[in-house]
């Protein structure tokens, strides 16, 4: 159910504003219904750090590629100076 409003009475212009709401049922047990919240903030704390390695791996790979770029250039430059040296 999405947020909403619904007409009550259109003649006098009232409505209801139905917000959608997230409903959590507790278990008797609170210490079990503890540990699994626990147990469920750890995996999303072990995937955000999995995807800051990700992140982390692709942007040193983005500057490896870079540096070998401007390494390939610079020799470019390097031998076209030369030619143009001996010529």
């Amino acid at each position: 159910m999405e947020d909403s409003l619904i007409s009550i009475d259109s003649s006098q212009s009232k409505y209801l504003f139905v917000k959608k709401i997230k409903v959590i049922v507790l278990d008797d047990n609170e210490e079990e219904w503890k540990q699994e919240q626990e147990k469920e903030k750890r995996e999303e704390e072990e995937e955000e750090e999995e995807e800051e390695e990700y992140e982390n791996e692709n942007e040193k790979e983005e500057e490896e590629e870079e540096e070998e770029e401007v390494k390939d250039d610079d020799e470019d430059n390097e031998e076209e100076e030369e030619k143009k040296k001996k010529f």
